[in-house]
């Protein structure tokens, strides 16, 4: 039992490392990767130019920032050179997920400011679980793992003893296949001949 609290032991160490090193590398190549940033200063770009289009005309303005949060369910305000709010659409702006500079002659003229999930809260808590569950199983495998090498050991350690004690009728019951097998077999064997004896 003792050997396989270890094994099982080791294994969820292993598991828990092993995920450890997965989380930061993930972390440390998103951080070197400029690819999901460019993107997003893709968009920044593309509604800061689209509003420098139509800002202004009042009308045109309000028609293309509704359309833009109706669409999208998108929150979208626009705000002034000093970010005094000029008008909203849309849901309440909880959270600023996309500021974008308005420019028009190269001159600011006032910002976009977007909050593309409007509708709920941020939700932390389905990565943990995910990841809770998975190591979990991963952790119950192990125990598995950990028992199935553990218990012919024990059931030789378990034989030996009797036989030490003079129960000479003892054998060890083990199956499959291995290495564990035959020296079941053999000390199965020993026990008969020292029986016969």
């Amino acid at each position: 039992m003792r050997l396989q609290r270890r094994l099982f032991l080791w294994f969820g160490a292993s598991i828990l490392v092993t995920g450890l090193v997965v989380s930061v590398v993930f972390v440390v190549l998103g951080r070197f990767d400029g690819s999901g940033r460019s993107r997003w200063q893709g968009g920044v770009d593309l509604v800061g130019w689209q509003a420098a289009q139509v800002w202004n005309r009042p009308d045109e303005r309000a028609a293309w920032a509704a359309h833009l949060a109706e669409s999208l369910g998108w929150a979208v305000q626009l705000e002034d050179p000093g970010r005094g709010v000029l008008a909203h659409y849309g849901p309440p702006l909880l959270r600023t997920h996309l500021l974008a500079p308005v420019r028009v002659n190269d001159s600011p003229v006032g910002w976009v400011r977007v909050d593309t999930n409007p509708s709920r809260r941020a939700e932390w808590w389905p990565v943990p679980l995910v990841l809770l569950v998975l190591l979990g199983m991963l952790w119950g495998a192990a125990g598995r793992i950990a028992r199935r090498i553990a218990w012919p050991v024990a059931e030789l350690t378990r034989v030996a003893r009797m036989l030490g004690e003079g129960k000479l009728s003892t054998r060890a019951a083990l199956r499959g296949k291995g290495e564990v097998r035959e020296l079941a077999a053999v000390m199965n064997e020993m026990a008969g001949r020292i029986e016969q004896q």
